[in-house]
Order: C-alpha cells, then structure tokens, then sequence
C-alpha cells in the first residue's frame, strides 16, 4: 500500500509547481530585495482566499513577528 495515494500525490506535485511559479515570479519582479513584509503580500495574494484565510486566524506574539513570515 503506497503511503500516499495519487489524489494526494498529485495534489503534492500540483502544489510544488504553484510553489516554484511563485519562487520565479518573486524572482523575476525583484521582489526578493523587497522587506518581508512586501513579500509575505504578495505570497499570501498568489496563494488565494484560503490561505489569507488561515494566515488570518494565526496567533502571533507582535506585528513585527507577523511581518517576518
């Protein structure tokens, strides 16, 4: 019995990819120089509502602890 199964596998790889567009995206716009705080923005836009979502409901102990994600 495999340890993951192909939904989920592919879900991986589909996630993997979405990841690298993201690395190439923030690469190639220069984004890489910009503070964290710019780079977390533009991460949290590229992966959606869900996750803006969720990064909503984190605790975090000072902003300045939030803005280095």
């Amino acid at each position: 019995m495999p340890i993951v199964d192909g939904q989920v596998q592919k879900a991986i790889c589909q996630s993997n990819t979405k990841w690298q567009q993201v690395e190439i995206y923030m690469e190639a716009s220069g984004v890489t120089s910009k503070p964290p705080k710019t780079q977390a923005a533009i991460i949290l836009h590229c992966a959606g509502l869900q996750a803006l979502e969720v990064f909503d409901q984190l605790n975090f102990e000072d902003e300045e602890e939030k803005e280095r994600l």
